[in-house]
């Protein structure tokens, strides 16, 4: 919930620039607001990391082009990098692009534009050097190599249909769905020429990358939610009067806090299944690789390749499509639907914390 609180916070200081601050403190009530967003925080999924890099990007490179601007741009491009690799790149491609179409293209040769790229890609590599060090080509091919090209470029089959995203559209951006269609009307035809281009070429970006077939996920919109939140936003605030807003804007204030406190200070699982859980693994998982068993898998886990498992335990897993393929030497991490399979079998569960197991193969 902090990274989401984040994102409500960087959208409502970016659409005041943009538009004005009754767009933006609606524009971040919708965001929270947004089923998804919200329920992909609270699973601490890397998609809400690359969304906050997005906006925190455009916002510092929007503000200005002092020192100041330029390391928090390139800050924020390197969190997007370091959530998930080359979506980090949304940020400066749906930027590049308002520039392009605004007329101001020689801003994309400007030292703050370089110097924010270079500084991201430089507080990235600080990362990533290390790591790959550590870890060898393996790691190196799943997070910026070949694997993560194939991805990217749409090498990889499609798996759910190709108007998937457009199904998930449909079915989970509501009550905000039948806006939609009328504030991108409204946006297009009354709003400020910055403000238009801006959202049509944050909607352009994403949506072109979700084109390309790879492992289709629902929580790869999540870029997409601050767009239509600006666009709502803008809708709505012209619909709306000063005084309504205010009142609003007290509730908000008054709920929104009650909320981050229960959310924050109580013992609640929002989630069942959370990715910090995995850092519990990860004295075993040193242990045993120190051991000799270097190669660790994943076993009916949520993702083929979990970033989170890169974050957390600093390897590289792969995927078990079938106990058939067990390894005769190895360890295994197994998600709770995964683990009474594995107990039927010839390795051995070292640990059970509620969400992940970890097998031992030997």
């Amino acid at each position: 919930p902090f990274i989401a609180l984040l994102c409500g916070l960087a959208l409502y200081l970016l659409a005041s620039q943009v538009f004005d601050r009754k767009v933006a403190f609606l524009s971040a009530m919708i965001l929270f607001m947004t089923r998804d967003f919200i329920k992909d925080n609270m699973g601490l999924r890397m998609d809400s990391t690359v969304t906050l890099s997005i906006i925190l990007f455009v916002l510092f490179l929007w503000s200005g082009t002092s020192w100041r601007h330029t390391i928090g741009a390139g800050a924020a491009l390197s969190i997007g990098l370091l959530a998930k690799s080359y979506a980090g790149l949304y940020g400066p491609l749906i930027f590049g692009l308002y520039l392009v179409l605004m007329g101001r293209w020689r801003r994309l040769l400007s030292p703050s534009f370089i110097k924010a790229i270079a500084l991201g890609l430089l507080f990235f590599s600080l990362w990533l050097i290390p790591v790959w060090i550590a870890n060898g080509e393996s790691f190196l091919r799943a997070f910026v190599g070949r694997e993560a090209i194939a991805t990217l470029t749409g090498m990889k089959p499609y798996s759910k249909g190709k108007i998937y995203y457009l199904k998930v559209l449909l079915q989970t951006y509501w009550p905000w769905l039948p806006l939609l269609p009328l504030a991108l009307w409204k946006v297009w035809g009354k709003a400020p020429r910055e403000g238009r281009i801006l959202v049509l070429s944050w909607i352009a970006v994403v949506a072109f990358s979700l084109l390309f077939p790879k492992p289709e996920y629902g929580r790869y919109m999540m870029p997409l939610y601050p767009a239509f939140a600006l666009a709502i936003g803008f809708f709505l605030g012209g619909l709306m009067k000063r005084e309504t807003i205010d009142k609003l804007a007290k509730a908000a204030l008054v709920g929104g806090t009650v909320a981050f406190f229960i959310i924050n200070i109580f013992p609640l699982q929002l989630h069942k299944i959370s990715y910090a859980k995995l850092r519990e693994l990860k004295p075993l998982v040193d242990y045993h690789r120190a051991q000799g068993l270097t190669e660790v898998y994943v076993y009916r886990t949520r993702y083929r390749t979990p970033h989170a498992v890169i974050f957390y335990l600093d390897v590289v897993p792969k995927a078990l499509k079938s106990l058939a393929d067990l390894p005769v030497q190895g360890l295994v991490i197994a998600e709770s639907r995964g683990r009474g399979d594995l107990l039927t079998g010839p390795c051995t569960e070292q640990l059970y914390n509620g969400s992940y197991s970890l097998f031992v193969c030997r």
